[in-house]
């Protein structure tokens, strides 16, 4: 993990003095140290939710476009501090 080594080298500790997050839950997000929090879009229902589109788009060419919101959820792991109550991040 890139980020985490160029951390290291600079003497910055995560998470006490940065945060990292990743996305889409990945096995590497599990295996590195410190584990990286990460949002989970649940990849395999957004691959079938996008075929399913593309299916339809497809036998209906004037179909207007759908937006469909996949589950999906924050996985806490140890390269995050826990977000505070009433502050609002950027």
């Amino acid at each position: 993990m890139f980020v985490a080594n160029a951390c290291g080298s600079l003497k910055l500790a995560i998470p006490d003095d940065l945060s990292i997050l990743s996305f889409n839950n990945s096995l590497f997000a599990q295996l590195s140290f410190p584990q990286l929090t990460s949002v989970d879009m649940n990849a395999r229902q957004l691959g079938i939710e996008a075929a399913a589109q593309m299916i339809s788009h497809i036998e209906n060419p004037g179909l207007p476009a759908t937006k469909i919101i996949v589950p999906h959820q924050l996985v806490e792991r140890k390269s995050c501090t826990a977000l505070k109550e009433g502050i609002h991040y950027v």
